[in-house]
């Protein structure tokens, strides 16, 4: 349960404080004075989302804070996140102006996938929107799993609809893929034959253009190495005579100057190193051999080649690519063949045991909605409708994520008048009994700790009001209720009566909360029945109706 909660700076929720207490709690004012926004509050305290239009006027962030009595459900999901446990739980939440907030959960840092797993323990929060449910069919089968605590089992069928649902997306895009490769089969090969010109390695292609260049250069460079060589060794003029003769001249005159004897030995040493040079030079020259053919060879291969890299816009690497994307798109075809076959084999097979999965739900369903249909007339009857039918409906549709039943409340305020879909027939003060019911029985299902209900009072009279009431006061006996109404008839059965209130305080608009009790509770009772303005006879059936509870 909560047993207080502050707000700064949220709508017209300045900086408030509130306390509830066990049972059934009711919130009560004048329309506008704030009690939907302290449920809002409540809502962005329990994981809904935070909307900076929240904040208010001249601030820079608005806080909600909530003290909360820990249960063992809830400790063990704190338990779950690394969140440590303690003698209260205190959630807070903070949205900035700037964008951006906190979740914080014992003073530890949270999110909001972990707050709204603790917040689905806590609280079952009802507006009067929710009447709308009721009238969107697609919903009944939610309520009615729910009761029957089915939800991990339509979850089970749920997972195995989308695992077929994606192995069926990958089969369809197989097929396409199939398709076209099948469509562009003859370009794939062509371009596979046009490519094979590119059936060397970038380094060997490299090789094969340095070759080219040789032979296409060979007769200068025959004449170069020719003419190297003789002025080298072969002519009279020889390098290498010329360097010999220099070194022994300057050997000679070293005794008489010692610096010339480093001269010297390099000269030695250079001629020692043209010697290994010439040596090297003339096995070059006698391995030149010119090959016209293989000359026209290369120029075919090397002309295709660029011509390639032309038409594709590719370097030579580029081209190695392509041909081998060409390869594999025609590989491809057979490989997708197979692995199409088995795709189908693995829908048919997850068809069957979805099959299977979703009839078994479908059975438990039809278990469950007898006793289901019973639990709500009973709800109903104390409810003000003492001889109103009820019932489910099942119809077999296309199985989904929610299995193969088609499900419709159908319902009968009076005898006589013959059971019809609840969407047709019902008021909006009949729809909000009928959730009223449905409320209570999930609440008793799902042991949420606490049920809101904010404003559900629509299109209710006075006696209506006195039996919804009661209703309420009977649920707080097992968990913790708060209600916002403008319905003296249910305020007068809460167990501890809140009013809200607001007043103009430095030109701005505050709300103003405080507990009532005695004679101020039979006031605010009585302005419930008269308005502002309290009469005798206000005043007095005030008091009347708090103490017949």
């Amino acid at each position: 349960m909560i047993r207080e909660m502050r707000v700064r700076n949220y709508a017209l929720l300045n900086n408030i404080c509130i306390t509830f207490d066990e049972g059934f709690n009711v919130l009560t004012g004048s329309t506008g004075t704030g009690k939907s926004i302290l449920i809002n509050a409540l809502s962005l305290l329990l994981g809904e989302k935070g909307d900076i239009g929240s904040i208010r006027r001249k601030e820079d962030r608005a806080v909600v804070e909530g003290i909360f009595t820990p249960t063992d459900r809830v400790n063990k999901i704190l338990r779950n996140a690394g969140i440590s446990e303690d003698d209260e739980l205190i959630i807070r939440r903070i949205v900035n102006r700037k964008g951006g907030g906190g979740v914080y959960i014992n003073d530890s840092i949270a999110n909001l996938k972990v707050l709204k797993e603790v917040s689905k323990v806590l609280f079952d929060i009802h507006g009067q929107h929710e009447h709308q449910l009721l009238l969107n069919e697609e919903t009944h089968i939610d309520f009615l799993d729910a009761f029957g605590k089915l939800l991990k089992d339509r979850e089970e069928v749920a997972a195995l609809f989308r695992q077929i649902n994606l192995l069926a997306s990958e089969l369809n895009k197989k097929v396409k893929d199939r398709d076209n490769i099948a469509e562009r089969k003859e370009l794939y090969e062509f371009q596979k034959k046009e490519l094979e010109s590119a059936k060397f390695s970038s380094e060997e292609y490299k090789e094969l253009k340095e070759e080219k260049k040789m032979l296409d250069n060979f007769e200068e460079i025959s004449l170069i190495v020719d003419s190297a060589i003789a002025k080298i060794d072969k002519s009279e003029d020889a390098i290498l005579n010329n360097l010999s003769e220099i070194g022994e001249d300057l050997k000679k005159v070293s005794s008489f100057d010692k610096k010339l004897a480093s001269i010297s030995e390099r000269m030695n040493e250079s001629h020692l190193i043209l010697q290994d040079a010439i040596l090297d030079l003339s096995r070059y020259h006698d391995s030149l051999e010119y090959d016209r053919e293989r000359l026209n060879e290369l120029e075919e291969i090397i002309d295709r080649i660029e011509y390639l890299k032309k038409k594709h816009n590719r370097d030579y690497s580029g081209l190695i690519q392509l041909k081998k994307e060409m390869e594999d798109k025609i590989f491809d075809l057979d490989s997708l063949s197979r692995e199409i076959e088995a795709l189908k084999e693995d829908i048919e097979k997850g068809k069957v045991e979805l099959s299977q999965l979703s009839r078994k739900l479908s059975e438990k369903r039809k278990e469950i909605s007898s006793g289901f249909e019973k639990m709500v007339l009973k709800e109903l009857q104390d409810l003000g409708f003492e001889n109103a039918g009820f019932g489910v409906k099942f119809e077999e549709k296309n199985i989904d994520e929610k299995g193969g039943d088609s499900v419709q409340f159908l319902f009968e305020p009076n005898v006589g008048e013959g059971m019809n879909p609840l969407s047709k027939i019902a008021s909006g003060g009949e729809l909000s009994r009928v959730m009223l019911a449905l409320k209570s029985i999930l609440s008793e299902v799902d042991k949420v700790e606490g049920i809101v209900f904010d404003e559900i009072d629509t299109g209710i009279g006075g006696s209506l009001g006195k039996k919804i009431g009661e209703k309420m006061q009977k649920i707080g006996e097992k968990r913790q209720v708060l209600c916002v109404t403008h319905l003296p008839n249910i305020a007068s059965n809460a167990d501890f009566h809140i009013k809200v209130d607001k007043e103009t305080k430095e030109g701005r608009t505050i709300t103003i909360i405080h507990p009532v009790e005695g004679e101020e509770r039979i006031d605010e009772i009585a302005r419930m029945l008269s308005g502002d303005k309290l009469s005798k006879t206000a005043i007095k059936h005030a008091r009347e109706l708090l103490e017949e509870v």
